[in-house]
């Protein structure tokens, strides 16, 4: 279950597991819920909020089904993975051999599935909790780190994906960040994390030896602007990651694993960079 503040009228807005949206009257000077709790609306995902104004906005859990594909430069369809269904953040592994998928079900909730491409086989990886998605995979291939809801609290987990062992907490805080990338070495995990006022870049260090970290991350960017879509080059010296600090949404290099100097290295809008295994890099 996930809750939010409505910051019109004093109440509280929570989403069920069963995909339901409820508010319940709060009383602010005690401190306590009052009434029963109304309905909102049904069908609902994840990630839903409120304006200032009171009016709201959520994704529904009913959304056109989606078909992984692959295609080749030329735009050519060379084959599917999986079924279709909503698909968000698909995550390949290092050597290609294998995709982790987050699948939401009919209620809203969301599990990670691996997908072995060779084999055409796949398993499910988590199996409890509201919610996990946006994977990452470890360097070496063999763990994903991903955000998960459990017990009505967002954290960081790591997990191995050959199903051994369970789920293990990276972070302890909530709210907490959505992992977006982890750098070559095993050191470092790219967050994208949430201010008081703009989407933020986090580091979260971590040990290579048992993936442990120091439980709180440190900002990268700078809390001003907003800044997204971290990713690392191969060598894992800069960051790439999208910024709106000139008013539009443009991409960035800066030096890493300290922020420094950084250069844009979109002229028109760009969004969403990617490091080839060259080292070189794309923008969308």
């Amino acid at each position: 279950m996930r809750c939010v503040p409505n910051p019109g009228p004093a109440q509280i807005l929570c989403r069920q597991t069963n995909g339901t949206l409820t508010a319940q009257n709060f009383d602010v000077s005690r401190g306590e819920l009052q009434s029963d709790l109304l309905l909102v609306a049904e069908g609902v995902d994840y990630y839903f909020t409120v304006s200032a104004n009171g009016v709201l906005a959520y994704a529904g859990v009913n959304a056109t089904p989606l078909q992984l594909t692959w295609f080749n430069r030329q735009g050519k369809i060379l084959g599917t993975v999986g079924e279709p269904g909503v698909v968000p953040e698909p995550a390949i592994s290092p050597d290609g051999s294998a995709v982790v998928v987050p699948r939401t079900d009919e209620v809203g909730g969301s599990d990670l599935w691996l997908y072995n491409l060779a084999h055409g086989t796949r398993s499910r990886l988590t199996f409890d909790g509201e919610y996990s998605g946006f994977p990452v995979w470890s360097p070496d291939g063999s763990h994903i780190a991903f955000l998960s809801v459990r017990e009505g609290a967002e954290n960081v987990y790591q997990m191995a994906v050959n199903g051994m062992g369970r789920a293990e907490s990276l972070e302890e805080r909530e709210p907490t960040g959505r992992p977006a990338d982890w750098s070559s070495d095993g050191r470092y995990l790219i967050e994208q994390s949430f201010g008081t006022r703009f989407s933020m870049i986090q580091v979260l260090t971590l040990s290579p030896e048992h993936g442990g970290g120091e439980r709180k991350p440190a900002p990268y960017s700078d809390e001003a602007f907003g800044a997204f879509n971290g990713r690392l080059s191969p060598d894992g010296h800069w960051l790439a990651y999208d910024s709106d600090e000139t008013g539009r949404v443009e991409t960035y290099v800066g030096t890493f694993p300290r922020p420094g100097s950084k250069w844009p290295v979109s002229i028109n809008g760009g969004t969403r960079p990617y490091g080839a295994g060259t080292g070189r890099s794309s923008t969308s």
